[in-house]
């Protein structure tokens, strides 16, 4: 009898001892599968990574404005941009639609419109800015008209007209990373400028 009972005892301990061993094994396998997930997960898109083009793609038309940041920002907080009109900044999570904004537009009536325009850019939109305070009312009527003439060539696709008073130009163009200041209208440069820098951008198929 007691012979009987020390191996039931033995043969529950090395159960035991077997449990013991396979939980270890995968509680082992487990730690290593998480350790290598965490080595070789996809990154996110963000600016270092090299699925997200910071800089232009190529060489665009216009001067070339180095890109410092593409953050996405709170509603209402400053952006950061380089120039006046901007060509690229932190900007926010929401962008401005296609169309030509006129000073009684809402869009720019709301102060914090340049953070919606920077992110526009980022998706591949190109604006005309405009300043009709350096403008005859009628020299203004027809830059504004060369300019919906040029819009409509491009069915409006991704092309924003824009107020812009503290323009020293009545018209500067950008795009992500670049700009082109008028003293005079130029519909071929126009035109160039939107066929040119539009796929350039770092999301040109968004939105």
């Amino acid at each position: 009898m007691q012979s009987n009972q020390r191996q039931r005892v033995k043969a529950r301990r090395n159960k035991e001892k077997r449990k013991e061993i396979i939980t270890w094994t995968i509680g082992t396998a487990l730690v290593l599968a998480f350790i290598l997930f965490l080595i070789f997960r996809p990154q996110p898109e963000t600016q270092a990574n090299t699925g997200y083009q910071l800089q232009p793609r190529g060489e665009g038309v216009g001067t070339l404005i180095p890109v410092k940041t593409a953050d996405h920002i709170p509603d209402g907080d400053p952006v950061d941009t380089p120039t006046d009109p901007p060509t690229s900044g932190s900007h926010y999570v929401t962008w401005t639609d296609a169309g030509f904004y006129t000073v009684n537009s809402p869009e720019y009536l709301d102060l914090y419109h340049d953070g919606h325009l920077i992110h526009s850019m980022e998706h591949g939109y190109v604006i005309f800015w405009y300043n009709c305070n350096l403008l005859t009312e009628e020299s203004c009527n027809t830059l504004l008209d060369d300019v919906q003439s040029v819009m409509n060539q491009f069915n409006g696709y991704k092309v924003i007209a824009f107020p812009r008073p503290s323009l020293e130009k009545p018209l500067v163009m950008t795009s992500w990373g670049y700009m082109q200041e008028f003293d005079t209208f130029d519909r071929d440069l126009a035109v160039q400028f939107i066929e040119t820098n539009q796929p350039l951008a770092p999301e040109p198929d968004a939105m």
